[in-house]
């Protein structure tokens, strides 16, 4: 908790000194990237969060978060871990649920980031449609209810342990952003680890748009991770996603 305002040299040192006994994995509430360093394996993606966020809002768009992206590759080193989430025990409670900072855009920025390089984290409650702030110093029970956010999670988290694109660190894909008709509002990439491939195509804005996309990444059969449809795709992908939309393929 709160990792970064202890000094590191104290976390370097247990680190070593735990890893002695038994190698643990150690995540830092905190998003430092020189946490990585020594002592942590992951450090929470609030930059990411903040991004989804703005975006929801229209404040910036699909090119922001490929700069996002970018950008974070050069500040961490290779083989750091970076949680993604667009709610947690702070969040949820100080500044909102995720219904009310990304409305319907929630379920769209849930699924990015379970597929965008990283680790994701699902949030007491949140595979229930939690749409309330939890109190954070008493007792505050959830409702746990049937949502579609369950069957969601379910899949994109079958998918990552099976597909090995979606694997974390060294051992996924990385991610190539492919360009398409409409770069502002859609993003749209692959991630390949060995024969294993992810196409992911999301709408991150409150409108419908006409997709298209040419890309020699794209040729194979897919299937939907939803429904397990089959798509057959040469090297172009033409497709209409309402708004929030997105679509995610494996082979």
């Amino acid at each position: 908790d709160v990792a970064a305002m202890v000094p590191t040299e104290f976390w370097n040192e247990s680190k070593f000194e735990l890893d002695k006994i038994k190698h643990v994995f150690m995540l830092a509430e905190a998003s430092e990237s020189y946490l990585h360093e020594k002592a942590f394996d992951m450090t929470y993606n609030w930059q990411l969060k903040d991004i989804m966020n703005e975006i929801a809002k229209g404040e910036k768009n699909a090119n922001d978060l490929e700069l996002w992206l970018n950008k974070e590759k050069e500040e961490y080193p290779a083989g750091a871990y970076r949680m993604n989430f667009t709610t947690n025990h702070d969040e949820n409670t100080w500044n909102g649920t995720v219904f009310e900072r990304l409305g319907d855009a929630a379920e769209t920025f849930m699924v990015l980031y379970s597929t965008l390089e990283g680790m994701p984290l699902v949030y007491s409650g949140q595979e229930a449609g939690l749409n309330k702030r939890l109190d954070f110093f008493e007792k505050d029970v959830i409702q746990w209810k049937e949502h579609k956010f369950i069957n969601i999670i379910k899949r994109i988290f079958a998918l990552k342990k099976t597909n090995k694109a979606l694997w974390n660190g060294s051992y996924g894909g990385q991610l190539v952003r492919l360009k398409s008709s409409d770069d502002d509002n859609i993003f749209a990439f692959v991630r390949e680890k060995e024969k294993n491939k992810i196409f992911a195509i999301f709408n991150l804005s409150p409108h419908e748009v006409d997709v298209d996309i040419k890309s020699d990444y794209l040729k194979g059969l897919f299937l939907n991770f939803l429904d397990d449809s089959e798509l057959d795709v040469l090297s172009n992908y033409s497709t209409k996603l309402e708004p929030w939309g997105y679509k995610v393929y494996s082979k």
